[in-house]
């Protein structure tokens, strides 16, 4: 039982779940496969209606966020999120560029703004970053004899040298770990 508590424990730190909420579904849809393809768990929304459900539940250390959405804004859900014990951290995305809407909207409690268009590999090192600073003093590494898995870089080192992986043979590897 006991062998079995810490591979739970230590395949929960290995595992990055983001909320996406973006209106578009096609881009919603290419962001959710892009991410799941890096390895990461994905819930999506595409109303402030479905993300509070997905808030409800919780589950989630990040937000990925239109502004843009068909049932209100998404500075709504900026408030509702900071008023949560635990608010995880806020990456807008959208349309909006100008320099008052990034100022209205790291001012207003997102962590990150990104205007579109952006490419996916700066997205995904921005959320990469975003969740490191989420858990700073955390161990994200796994460690089993002289193999280390990191669950933030995505990296996997054997005794030091590191090892090429896809995204599906890391999480392969950190289940078997």
């Amino acid at each position: 039982m006991f062998i079995k508590n810490s591979y739970v424990t230590a395949r929960r730190d290995l595992m990055n779940t983001l909320l996406i909420v973006e209106d578009d579904p096609m881009l919603g849809t290419s962001l959710m496969h892009g991410f799941r393809e890096q390895g990461f768990e994905v819930m999506t929304a595409g109303t402030l209606a479905a993300a509070r459900g997905h808030m409800g539940r919780g589950g989630f250390q990040l937000v990925i966020l239109d502004l843009g959405l068909a049932d209100g804004d998404g500075f709504e859900l900026i408030r509702e999120l900071a008023a949560l014990p635990k608010p995880p951290p806020v990456l807008i995305t959208t349309a909006r560029g100008d320099l008052d809407e990034r100022l209205r909207g790291l001012e207003g409690g997102a962590e990150d703004y990104l205007g579109t268009p952006y490419a996916f590999a700066e997205l995904l090192a921005r959320v990469r970053v975003l969740l490191r600073r989420v858990r700073p003093h955390a161990d994200t590494t796994l460690r089993v004899g002289d193999l280390e898995l990191d669950s933030l870089a995505r990296r996997a080192t054997r005794g030091g040298t590191p090892i090429e992986l896809t995204p599906r043979e890391f999480e392969l590897l950190a289940h078997l770990a």
